[in-house]
């Protein structure tokens, strides 16, 4: 009898963490970067050349697109350069950033050499003092503005996020009018929920979230700029996906690949907290083998989403969003991979399941018995 060949992984997405200092202080943020305004590449920090040769070693196994995040990328002043690398290769590049960085050379460079696919720049008020609230730092608004301004007017494809909580519910509407005026393509809002430093904050909870998500998608629609946000896909009203593109920009868990600034690979930011999903360093591991063999991705491969458990082995998207963020929680383990995504068990909880979102599978009756 012939041995089975194990069939290679593919992959998709890697996620790049060039440095994990930021120039802001936001109170919401789950990666808690150092803060540091200093310009340029840190000795402790991974190289252009590490990058570029990671990439390189990753491509054979279908890489196609990348994102830079951070910490604040462009606090390194090699961003462009590794942009260069990737548009040489193939791949895809998606850059977040604060925007209070970004120049109108690097904006045009970036534009004219068509280096990124699309960017994101994080906008969490209409005016300073609540952008600021959130964001920690004087003066960060009109930069944030400005760096927007010169990523659009050069052409690039430019989304605005809005980290959503009490303190700034009721100027979203206004966010999305700011981001339509300035020519962003897109708006995003991603309710926080209580990780890392968010923990602290006042939060909005998953009832108001859903109405004011339907509040936004059809504010979004009349002002004329695409809409999205962090809810789960299953718990939006048909017309909110119909409207909002909701499918869009899932977590690619299975085919997907993070590397943070100190060269740690994981599975994503997360894993600069979890120490059960960071699998090894570049320059002192085989990174083609671990995306290969590692026995967490390989668990994570064969088991999502068919061992997903509660609410998510019931659901009719499962195999769509793929149990939505498998490693929301900085002290996850692995004990916990198949835990259903915490906001959609609280849903079911309180009702707010849609029912006709819910199938009977044998798996799932099997799992409910154990």
């Amino acid at each position: 009898m012939e041995t089975q060949t194990r069939r290679q992984p593919y992959l998709t997405d890697l996620l790049i963490y060039p440095t994990s200092r930021c120039n802001l202080k936001c109170r919401h943020c789950y990666f808690a970067p150092t803060y540091d305004e200093s310009l340029g590449r840190r000795a402790d920090e991974i190289s252009c050349e590490e990058i570029c040769k990671a990439v390189d070693e990753l491509l054979p196994f279908g890489l196609r697109a990348c994102k830079l995040s951070g910490g604040e990328p462009f606090l390194r002043g090699d961003v462009v350069d590794i942009c260069q690398h990737m548009k040489q290769k193939d791949v895809r590049v998606n850059i977040e950033t604060n925007g209070t960085l970004v120049t109108q050379e690097q904006a045009n460079t970036l534009a004219r050499s068509r280096l990124v696919q699309f960017l994101s720049v994080s906008l969490d008020g209409a005016c300073a003092e609540t952008h600021e609230a959130l964001r920690g730092v004087e003066g960060c608004f009109d930069k944030a503005v400005k760096g927007l301004e010169y990523l659009t007017t050069a052409g690039l494809n430019v989304q605005v996020i809005a980290a959503a909580y009490q303190g700034n519910k009721s100027e979203l509407p206004r966010i999305i009018d700011l981001a339509a005026a300035k020519g962003a393509s897109s708006f995003k809002a991603c309710f926080i929920h209580a990780v890392g430093r968010a923990r602290n904050l006042s939060l909005i909870d998953l009832e108001e979230s859903l109405e004011i998500e339907q509040q936004l998608a059809e504010h979004a629609e009349s002002v004329g700029i695409r809409y999205c946000s962090s809810v789960p896909t299953v718990l939006k009203s048909v017309s909110c996906i119909m409207q909002t593109h909701a499918l869009n920009g899932r977590c690619n868990i299975t085919s997907a690949l993070a590397i943070l600034s100190d060269g740690t690979i994981t599975v994503c930011g997360m894993g600069r907290h979890a120490k059960d999903f960071r699998f090894g360093k570049l320059g002192e591991d085989d990174l083609a083998e671990i995306w290969q063999n590692h026995p967490t991705l390989t668990l994570i491969r064969e088991g999502v989403p068919s061992r997903l458990q509660g609410v998510c082995s019931r659901c009719v998207m499962r195999s769509a969003c793929l149990g939505y963020c498998r490693l929301e929680n900085e002290d996850i383990t692995l004990d916990h991979l198949f835990d259903p995504f915490r906001l959609c068990a609280m849903a079911e909880k309180l009702g707010l399941f849609p029912e006709s979102r819910l199938v009977n599978r044998p798996e799932a009756s099997a799992t409910a018995v154990a």
